[in-house]
Order: structure tokens, then C-alpha cells, then sequence
């Protein structure tokens, strides 16, 4: 990362540990996260009246931009520490394991951002969730796994550490400007549905899979 590397190189003073790096990171990340957990402890929202149309209860937007700034913070953070330990000749694998360490907590974390900033319920979308809190963590432990065993971390060119932070980032400045409830609507599927690429997608297929539901934008 160019941007890591100019940090490095021109604000981080030499002095400053790897490890520093990497826990000012994690805490842009717990600071984003107990946003979360204030207004959305339970990972969804609440309906408490009877008048449908405005009982839901959605989370301020405001958190979903902070989350989304929080994880770019996190990223170039990431990036900066590895940097900082060769620039300081402190690589050790305690460092390593620190480093690993955060990005772990750091994995449920980016979970929750992608359930509460879709307006997924749990109870409701059981294996979406699953699939968002246990996907992240197969993928990190099989990656860190293979690098036990051969000594590096060896990186798809798509990979969780770059474009898994973007998607996140990007989707929680979507929620910051459309509102969460924007991933439970179907307007790109009416779209699609109304318009002439209607004829190259089996949309009809897909409703008869769906039962005639048409899909979320989620």
C-alpha cells in the first residue's frame, strides 16, 4: 500500500512498536462495534407498535459511516505494522502472533457490520448470518493455517484483507446514505425485471425458485 508506506516512512516516528500500530487500529474497530452494540445489541431491529410503516426501529445512520471510516482506518493500520516492524528491524513472532490475533477479533467484528448494516434478523435470515460470522473465520483460519506450515501467508489476488474490507466499506457508506432498510428492498430486481436485460437474465426462473418472491438487494 503506497499510503501505508508514505505513513511509515513521513508520521510514524521509528520509535513507536509495531504492536502500537496494530492496537490503535483495533481500537478504531471496538470504538465502531460498541456503536453497534449500543443501538443494536441485539443484531436487529425492533418493532414495538402496530402501525407497520413506521414501527421499525433502525439504527442511526450515523454509526454505519463512522464503522465504514473505522475500517479504512483499520486497513491502512494493518498495512502500516508490518511495515513499521521491518523499518524498525523488530519482526518477532510474538509480533506475528499480536498481529493475527487482532485480525481475528477483528473478523466478528466486520460480521456484525455486514448483518446490522444489511438489517439482516438472525432469526429470520439464520443462514445468512451463519454464513457471515463463520465464512470469515474459515477463510482467516484456513489462510493462517497454510502459513503455520509453509512459512507465508500467501494472498488470492480477491482477498479478505483488501477487497472483504472495501465490500464492508463501501456497503456501510451505502447504509450511511440509503439507510439499512435499502438491503431488504428490491428495487434493483424490479429494475432488472423491468427492463430489456430481462430477456438475458431467467428472471422467471429465479421468482419460481423464490415462490414469486423477488429478491432482496441484499
Amino acid at each position: 500500500s503506497p499510503l501505508a508506506a508514505f505513513l511509515v516512512d513521513n508520521v510514524v516516528p521509528a520509535s513507536m512498536a509495531p504492536n502500537t500500530v496494530t492496537s490503535i487500529g483495533l481500537v478504531w474497530m471496538i470504538t465502531a462495534y460498541c456503536s453497534y452494540w449500543w443501538y443494536v445489541p441485539t443484531l436487529e431491529v425492533t418493532n414495538n407498535i402496530d402501525d407497520y410503516e413506521s414501527s421499525w426501529n433502525y439504527p442511526p445512520r450515523w454509526i454505519f459511516l463512522w464503522n465504514g471510516i473505522s475500517m479504512l482506518a483499520y486497513q491502512t493500520l494493518d498495512n502500516m505494522d508490518g511495515k513499521q516492524a521491518r523499518r524498525t528491524k523488530s519482526s518477532s513472532p510474538l509480533g506475528l502472533l499480536f498481529d493475527h490475533g487482532c485480525d481475528a477479533i477483528n473478523s466478528i467484528f466486520g460480521s456484525a457490520n455486514w448483518i446490522i448494516g444489511m438489517g439482516l434478523v438472525p432469526r429470520d435470515n439464520l443462514w445468512e448470518t451463519w454464513a457471515l460470522v463463520f465464512g470469515p473465520f474459515a477463510m482467516f483460519y484456513i489462510a493462517t493455517w497454510e502459513q503455520y506450515y509453509t512459512g507465508e501467508l500467501i494472498m488470492p489476488i480477491i482477498n479478505g484483507p483488501n477487497e472483504g474490507l472495501m465490500g464492508g466499506v463501501m456497503l456501510s457508506f451505502t447504509s450511511f446514505w440509503c439507510g439499512s432498510q435499502f438491503w431488504q428492498q428490491t428495487d434493483w430486481f424490479e429494475s432488472l425485471q423491468a427492463s430489456s436485460a430481462s430477456s438475458v437474465f431467467p428472471i422467471s426462473q429465479i421468482l419460481r425458485m423464490t415462490g414469486g418472491v423477488p429478491l432482496r438487494n441484499c
